[in-house]
Parts: structure tokens; sequence; C-alpha cells
């Protein structure tokens, strides 16, 4: 059989080049394209294809077809998401709002609208606005459990911490009843309420052992009553059950005893210079100190032979921290220096042991002051981070502000 050129289609033909087919506008349902026209009628530039990585487009491509069928639902839906993630929440609730009077919506798409609108609001800071919301999206569906999910969450911002317990117990939420549990303990300690708190601390450590909340709140209340053998009881227990990666957060409890660790918008206030006194307690008899009491039970926990876990950097430079508070300078100095055989690069640990070797060093004072300026700078720093996304503040969170990802706090040690 002889093959003729013509069996061969033409892009095959030598210095024919091949081209990829390209849909032509009407096939994108653009309605100005002729029907039946080529690919190479069709100018390319005329409707870029969007890349999947550039939101923009994205946006702008919803935004067309919403210009093209204005009735559209779902295309609203993903611009408003779309604006969400793109970190503009007050553009995704006004689609929303647009949205919200139209008459086509069913019962589920009502109930997404109003649930939806309630996340915009929550990332706006009006909490109260979020609430209703959420409240008119569980008119609606009485028993999801994102809704109710989302009205406990707006409940703990709120600050009604025991009624979001009783939301996160009705939807089987052990972890987020725990953590509830504990900050309405917490907020009781700072009322003065002690036993009251130290019930619900105690039904938070139950309800979740290797979560810390609970346990900080027991270690506050024992040290708020000067009870050490209850402290000492608290502190070996919690440092048995938490992750290593959290047992930190026990003794930083002992240390800014007042911190609400739950209240972002009011954070504690900053520790003193290295080189200033430790504490107003330098002054108080060693007998009836009580800081320095705490630095001994935590001192005799740290160095028994059964020691909950092996130290690490954070931990010692914890202890360190603790005796300075408790006027025991050369133990604080023996703790610093092992934090830093474990971490040599733990750049606050050595700011420490700095400030107390320095003193000792008779410097003149243009040099001791210049010192005490730039120790003071380095402990005006962020004390903690998240793991997640690296988010820096004075304040001990549970909850990153920032990600919202759970319990990935971490000291921050460069």
């Amino acid at each position: 059989m002889r093959w003729r050129w013509w069996r061969f289609p033409s892009a095959a033909l030598p210095g024919r080049s091949l081209r990829p087919a390209i849909a032509t506008p009407r096939q994108w349902g653009d309605p100005s394209g002729a029907a039946g026209e080529t690919s190479s009628a069709a100018p390319i530039t005329a409707f870029p294809i969007p890349s999947h990585d550039d939101l923009q487009a994205v946006q702008d491509e919803l935004a067309r077809m919403l210009t093209l069928d204005p009735a559209a639902i779902e295309p609203c839906f993903a611009l408003a998401d779309l604006h969400r993630a793109q970190g503009d929440p007050q553009r995704a609730l006004t689609v929303r709002r647009r949205l919200a009077p139209r008459p086509g919506l069913d019962k589920g798409q009502r109930a997404r609208l109003h649930y939806e609108m309630g996340r915009d609001l929550l990332r706006l800071g009006e909490p109260a606005k979020a609430m209703e919301a959420f409240e008119l999206a569980q008119l609606i569906l009485p028993r999801n459990e994102a809704v109710r999910l989302a009205m406990a969450h707006c409940s703990l911002q709120l600050g009604k911490a025991r009624e979001a317990a009783k939301l996160f117990a009705e939807i089987g939420r052990k972890d987020l009843q725990a953590h509830a549990l504990a900050r309405y303990a917490q907020a009781l300690l700072l009322d003065g309420e002690c036993s009251h708190a130290r019930r619900q601390a105690s039904r938070a450590a139950a309800l979740a052992p290797t979560l810390p909340e609970g346990w900080l709140v027991l270690v506050r209340e024992a040290a708020a009553s000067r009870h050490w053998k209850r402290l000492a009881l608290q502190l070996r227990k919690g440092l048995e059950a938490i992750p290593p990666r959290l047992r930190f957060v026990l003794l930083e409890a002992l240390l800014n005893p007042e911190s609400p660790w739950h209240d972002p918008g009011n954070p504690p206030p900053l520790r003193p210079c290295c080189l200033g006194p430790a504490s107003v307690s330098d002054r108080v008899h060693p007998a009836a100190n009580p800081l320095r009491s705490q630095a001994e039970v935590v001192l005799d926990i740290m160095m028994a032979q059964d020691a909950p876990a092996p130290l690490d950097a954070v931990l010692c430079h914890l202890v360190a921290c603790l005796c300075r508070a408790g006027n025991l300078q050369d133990t604080a100095q023996a703790w610093l220096e092992k934090a830093l055989v474990l971490d040599p690069t733990f750049w606050r640990a050595r700011v420490e042991l700095a400030a107390l070797v320095l003193p000792r060093q008779g410097l003149e004072g243009e040099f001791h002051d210049s010192m005490h300026v730039l120790f003071s700078l380095l402990a005006a720093q962020p004390r903690f981070c998240c793991a997640a996304c690296g988010h820096r503040t004075h304040v001990l969170f549970f909850q990153c502000p920032r990600c919202q990802s759970w319990r990935r706090i971490q000291c921050c040690l460069h």
C-alpha cells in the first residue's frame, strides 16, 4: 500500500508546527464568540486562563460569573469565602449581606449564610453580633454540630466560659469542655473563690488529664493558698500527665500568677530588668517569703530521684527564674548554667546569667548603665511563639490568636 501525503493531517507535515487546541470563547460561555469559530481566529489574550495559585484571578473570575448571572448563589458563597481567606472579612461580610435578602435561598443555604456571617463577625472582633448570627442559624438547623461548636467558641470570647463548657459537653468535645472549665476556674481564682476554683479545675484535669489548662489552675490555686504540700502534689501530678513540650506552662503559672492566659487583650506586665532586684520580696525574711517557698518546692521535685521526665533547657531556665524570684541567686546561676549546657544558643538564659554575674565584676557606672539598657531591651522581646504560624507574644495562650491552632505554644529559645 502506497502512502499519499494527503493521508496525513496537515499538522504532521514537515515544516508544520503542532498547535494545541485552544477552547473558543463560545466554549468558555462568552456570548460574544461566534459559533464554529476556529481556534486560530480567536485571540489568545481575549480570555486568559487564571493560574491555580493566583487568588486574585479566581476572585475576578467569580466576580465575572456574578456579572453574567446576578441570581447565582454558590459563586457568592465562593467569593465571600475567598475574601475571608485573603484576610478581608469585611468584604466577605458585605457580599453575604447582599445575598441575605434573596428569596431563592433554601433552608440549608440560609442557615449556612448566617453561620458564615457569624464567622466573619468573629474575625472582625464583634462576638456579640456573631452570636446573634449563630443563633439565627441554630433556629433554622437546631441540631447542627458546626453551629453549636461556633456558638460555644463565641461564648468563650464573650467571657461566658461556664455556658461554653455546657455547649462543648453537649457536642461531646471533652478537650474543649476541659478548656472552658479551666477558664471558668481561672476567673473564680482571680475573684478570690479558691475552693470553688479548685473544684472546677479538678473537673477539667479529670476530663482531659494530658491538657495543661486544668493543672495550671490547680497549681496557681495551691500557690495562692500557700498550701505547699498540695502545690508539690499537684505540680508533680501535672508534670507527669502533660506532654514534655508543654510542661513549662506549669512553672510559668508560678512565675506569673496574675497573668490572664485566656485574655490576650490584657497582657501581663513585663518583668523587671535582669540587673534590677529579683522582686520586692528580697526585703522579706526568707522564712516568710512565699516566692522562696515556691522555689524550694520546685527544686525538691526537679532534684528528686523520681523526677518526672528529663529536664530540658526551658525547664532549667524557668527553675532558675523561680529561684531568683525567691532570692536564691547562687542556685539560680547553677540552673542557668544547666540550661546553657543543654542548649548553648538559648539567648535568654545567657542574658539572665550575664545579669547575675556582671554586678560582681565591679563595673564602671557608664558600662553598668549601658548593660542595664541592653538587658531591658532584650527582656522586652516576646517570650512565647506559635509553632504553627510563628506568632510571637508575651501572653501565655493555648489557642493561637492568629492561626487558631490549639496548644502549639513554645518558648522563644533563639
